[in-house]
């Protein structure tokens, strides 16, 4: 009894050290406005919009990240999972204008990045097929576009004429 419990605590404290906050390709974009707006109102927004896409299997949920290392004060994330492609939007006052940004990174599954470190498997896992590279395709156009759109919207609402930017990584 003591080896299964001791064997199960093995697997988790693998499956923890190397799932453990490590994301892959960090991609980030940012834009500052000359007006203020509600974050809160921004979250919504984009996750309406990306909800109105029907794009299966999507989960939302708030995180707080710090601003400047662990004792520092923390900033709330719109946080939009897909699998293992993972969207944080942030929008927030600063000073006396408004910012927007999103971070998109890969988080690989446990499964994928155990085959990485044993060097055999490495070449297999790293493989793509093409379904998989279109759905990635699909996924980030989406999360991309309702941004783009929400981003929009926001502007528009504060009668902000000049063509909004637009995320594209």
């Amino acid at each position: 009894m003591i080896y299964i419990i001791l064997f199960i605590a093995f697997v988790v404290a693998v499956a923890y050290w190397v799932n453990y906050r490590e994301v892959e390709n960090p991609q980030h974009w940012q834009c500052s406005f000359d007006f203020e707006f509600s974050s809160e109102e921004f979250y919504q927004l984009v996750q309406r919009i990306v909800e109105e896409k029907k794009i299966p299997k999507v989960k939302f949920s708030r995180v707080f990240y710090s601003q400047y290392g662990m004792l520092s004060d923390k900033r709330e994330y719109l946080h939009i999972v897909k699998g293992e492609f993972i969207y944080d939007v942030c929008a927030a006052p600063y000073g006396a204008s408004f910012f927007v940004s999103m971070w998109n990174v890969t988080r690989p599954s446990v499964l994928k990045k155990l085959g990485r470190k044993v060097k055999w498997f490495e070449p297999i896992m790293d493989k793509s097929t093409y379904y998989q590279i279109d759905t990635e395709g699909m996924i980030k156009g989406a999360i991309e576009g309702a941004f783009n759109e929400a981003v929009r919207e926001m502007a528009n609402t504060k009668g902000y004429r000049d063509p909004a930017p637009r995320v594209s990584f």
